[in-house]
């Protein structure tokens, strides 16, 4: 099994210990076929320029795979999916036992519904309620009169754009037509007519699948999609399963500030395994998350290892290496490291599923797909399920479904759901990572601040704070103190930490004491970042993420200005000359330099000029056009020139 190892230290990282219960299937194949085409190059003067035409994709092609991997969260992740699995998301059919209905919409649905309506624009929340309430559609020229002015116009048209690519809204139709609302001139799909003509009123309507579930949610009163099993219920169980009933026998439930430090301590062992760095209190991560750090570019094989030897190849596989991807995905928080373990693993359950790559007929292939599909609705049903649970409660496992529970098992390895059991029956607690990964990556969580970790969660700071005060310092917590003379100091004993500090921090004069280290910020320490693909935006961001807990009260920033202001001055710096291939052009005279300089600035080809030595600087976009003008200025200045010397013999 291949190694990892530090590329800055160099140290080679212990192999994962095999482990059955893998969280990641193995897919078939993959492939990226799927991508978009762009137009050709263009050879007009210009190198290696290509554009990419993505205007009037059609919603049923989809996007690729690579596009829903790249998603930043949940809802760009939506965006991305076909209209037949939102609605299905909305809707999606199950058997319930307390009804003679045998095709009813399952009780999940309810909430997914609930989710997007509140990731809705506020006008949009507004439209969604009235119509679901008001009997699901209204002509559009009524639901303009909702709004007032220009610019509640204008939102009306972005909350129903978006509305319409959630799959909250059909497609806007006439009302006497029954076409398409969407026209040459309109292309929001609300105002907008054929050759100066008014335009006919549409219909805007909520899809059934949505407005169902809207409907249901709205007169629930559930809280939580499951059941939450109560102290006493708790007890009792500990109490048959101890038998005697003595305390001595019983299993405590985990508190809060345990999710927190298991969570901690399970992702910090992917994180050790990527940075390479040598811990032996470490847990090795199983051989399918390596996989999917090798699959979505985080580690590579080094190039440099030597994989031959006398000639002959070596048995042993290259060893991986971090790459720039993956120096940038250390320092995010965790949530958005989580994210993207989800969105991998959703795609390669489906591509499982779907056996993609294997030959077969027409309608096996439909019949894989479509159960690929259905695992993916299952996935997300169950992650939106999970952020309407309360952190620290227990939900009875026997509640989940055959599918819920594999998937309640793989989170389980990645530390996001804490199984606890009690005899024979088996309980699930959601961690505050999970309980919050639905939001995590929008703009508004950023915004608030719970991304720089002012807002976090009373477990996160309490069991950060007990680590700061324990006589044995933790290994899974860190807090940062920036000074305003560039002096870090950081509370931790990890070494994976540590490997993070010294992505940015000068490492080659510090000084330790046991539960605390002092690096310091230097030019050239951050320069060293910047060549690693590391932003002044990531930096700060780790640093603010992780500041000290006494340093989060107030507006202000954790961070000095100073501290700010010059890491993002050494960044600015990258960018103060700018490079641009030109073509030098050297002028015969003055009359030929000023006429060929004026029509190269009126162009906007002109780079540089010297008129002392008639040299024009021509940007290679524009040479062509600039020479061919050039030559046929001389010919008509020649010709121009020969009819005056003919005048003058004559």
């Amino acid at each position: 099994m291949r190694r990892s190892t530090n590329s800055s230290t160099q140290s080679p990282r212990r192999p994962p210990k095999a482990d059955s219960t893998a969280s990641f299937p193995t897919p078939t194949s993959s492939s990226n076929s799927s991508q978009r085409d762009g137009s050709a190059n263009r050879s007009n003067g210009k190198r290696g320029s290509s554009t990419n035409n993505h205007r009037g994709t059609n919603k049923s092609q989809n996007y690729s795979d690579n596009t829903r991997i790249t998603s930043r969260n949940l809802f760009s992740y939506l965006e991305s999916l076909q209209r037949e699995t939102l609605l299905s998301l909305y809707g999606k059919s199950g058997n319930d036992p307390t009804t003679t209905d045998t095709m009813t919409i399952d009780p999940r649905c309810r909430y997914f519904a609930r989710t997007i309506l509140q990731r809705l624009p506020e006008m949009g929340r507004q439209f969604a309620i009235r119509l679901a309430l008001c009997g699901g559609s209204f002509p559009s020229n009524l639901v303009e009169c909702w709004c007032r002015g220009k610019a509640g116009r204008r939102e009306m048209e972005r909350s129903l754009r978006r509305m319409e690519i959630l799959c909250v809204i059909e497609p806007t139709v006439d009302v006497e037509s029954g076409t398409d609302g969407v026209d040459n001139e309109s292309t929001n799909g609300i105002e907008g007519g054929d050759n100066g003509k008014a335009a006919k009123p549409k219909i805007v309507s909520l899809t059934s699948e949505f407005r169902t579930s809207l409907k249901t949610s709205l007169t629930s009163l559930r809280a939580s999609p499951w059941d939450e099993v109560t102290g006493e219920q708790m007890a009792e169980l500990q109490k048959r399963s101890s038998g005697d009933g003595s305390a001595s026998n019983r299993t405590a439930p985990p508190t809060p500030v345990e999710l927190e430090e298991f969570t901690r301590r399970r992702w910090n062992g992917v994180l050790h395994f990527l940075a390479g760095s040598d811990d032996d209190g470490a847990e090795d991560p199983p051989q399918a998350v390596v996989g999917f750090l090798e699959q979505t570019g985080l580690m590579q094989e080094d190039p440099d290892s030597k994989r031959w030897s006398g000639g002959v190849e070596n048995e042993q596989e290259a060893p991986l290496i971090m790459t720039s991807k993956g120096y940038d995905f250390m320092l995010q928080e965790i949530h958005v490291q989580v994210w993207q373990f989800i969105l991998q693993y959703i795609q390669t359950i489906v591509m499982a599923a779907s056996g993609k790559g294997n030959n077969g007929s027409d309608e096996s292939a439909k019949a894989r797909s479509a159960r690929g599909e259905e695992l993916r609705v299952e996935v997300l049903l169950f992650l939106v399920c999970l952020s309407y649970c309360q952190v620290g409660a227990a939900y009875p496992a026997s509640s989940l479904g055959r599918a819920e529970s594999k998937f309640m098992r793989d989170l389980s390895n990645f530390g996001l759901i804490y199984r606890f059991k009690i005899g024979k029956t088996k309980f699930f607690y959601p961690t505050r990572v999970a309980v919050g990964l639905v939001v995590a990556g929008l703009e508004d969580f950023d915004e608030s601040n719970q991304l720089l970790g002012r807002n976090q969660s009373s477990a996160a700071t309490s069991a950060l704070e007990v680590s700061l005060i324990a006589p044995v310092p933790s290994d899974v917590h860190i807090a940062i103190i920036v000074q305003t003379n560039f002096q870090v100091c950081a509370y931790t004993t990890s070494s994976l930490h540590l490997s993070m500090l010294g992505l940015f921090c000068d490492v080659s004069n510090f000084r330790r004491l046991p539960n605390v280290i002092f690096y310091r910020i230097t030019r050239d320490s951050v320069k060293a970042a910047f060549m690693l693909g590391i932003g002044s935006a990531q930096i700060l961001r780790f640093l603010r993420m992780h500041a000290h807990p006494r340093l989060m009260s107030g507006d202000r920033s954790p961070l000095p200005p100073n501290v700010e202001d010059q890491i993002l001055l050494w960044d600015q710096e990258r960018t103060r000359v700018q490079f641009e291939e030109v073509y030098k052009y050297q002028c015969k005279n003055n009359a030929e330099f000023h006429a060929v300089r004026t029509y190269a600035q009126n162009g906007g080809w002109l780079g540089w000029s010297d008129e002392s030595k008639n040299i024009l600087l021509i940007k290679f976009d524009g040479a062509e056009v600039v020479l061919a003008y050039a030559e046929r200025w001389k010919a008509s200045s020649s010709s121009a020139g020969k009819n005056i010397k003919r005048r003058r013999r004559q």
